[in-house]
């Protein structure tokens, strides 16, 4: 199949996968939903059109090989999904029954936080092509380490990412009680990093030293 045809297919799962807020809250006139929808379209649009610009064989490995293999990252899919899925659900049953709504404020700095969660992933997916959706050492694609740009920052800057548009989410969608989920969903990628850099340093060459050049894993100066 095509690039643009897996891209396109890709795109509209995860445009389905956004409107889980208005069925759970029940409605489709909601301002700040839409508002959080045209944010999410917008940035997936940016991060999908950079990438095909300067690492367009990255979309089509990522579509290809979406499978878990190790144990370690079918246990991280499945709570990713999970708390991804609750965090939308719950975001819509509190703007349905009004349990802890945040003022548009928050809506604002949610878009900046998604905004600065943007530039990690779409720096990471621009020049590593190694990029895929699980965790496996890629010798069918002669793998080797990525360790310049934001990688010499940190060892796995998508992940941050990531995590910073998770609990974004939250507050776009103006929900105080969906911050739960999305804080289990950057735990998740916490765990996920862990036992991805075990797969990685016991078989990558180069991954140990990478590790020792460049100490943080998601959040510079911290962990």
């Amino acid at each position: 199949m095509p690039t643009w045809k897996l891209v396109v297919r890709s795109s509209l799962v995860q445009a389905a996968f956004l409107f889980l807020p208005f069925v759970a809250a029940e409605t489709l006139r909601w301002v700040r939903g839409w508002s959080w929808f045209g944010l999410q379209i917008l940035t997936l649009a940016v991060s999908v059109a950079l990438t095909q610009a300067k690492n367009p064989g990255l979309l089509r490995a990522r579509m290809e090989h979406s499978r878990p293999i190790e144990s370690f990252d079918k246990t991280f899919s499945r709570y990713f999904v999970l708390s991804t899925s609750a965090l939308l659900i719950i975001a819509g049953l509190d703007a349905r029954w009004s349990w802890s709504q945040l003022s548009w404020k928050w809506f604002y700095i949610g878009v900046a936080l998604q905004c600065i969660g943007l530039v990690p992933i779409v720096a990471a997916s621009c020049i590593n092509p190694f990029l895929e959706g699980i965790v496996r050492i890629q010798d069918d694609r002669g793998h080797t380490v990525i360790t310049s740009g934001v990688y010499s920052v940190v060892r796995h800057p998508m992940y941050t990412g990531l995590m910073l548009e998770r609990l974004a989410w939250a507050l776009t969608l103006g929900s105080l009680w969906a911050a739960i989920p999305a804080v289990v969903a950057a735990l998740a990628f916490c765990f996920r990093a862990l036992n991805e850099e075990r797969v990685l340093r016991d078989g990558l060459p180069g991954y140990a030293e990478y590790m020792r050049r460049t100490p943080y894993r998601l959040i510079p100066g911290l962990w």
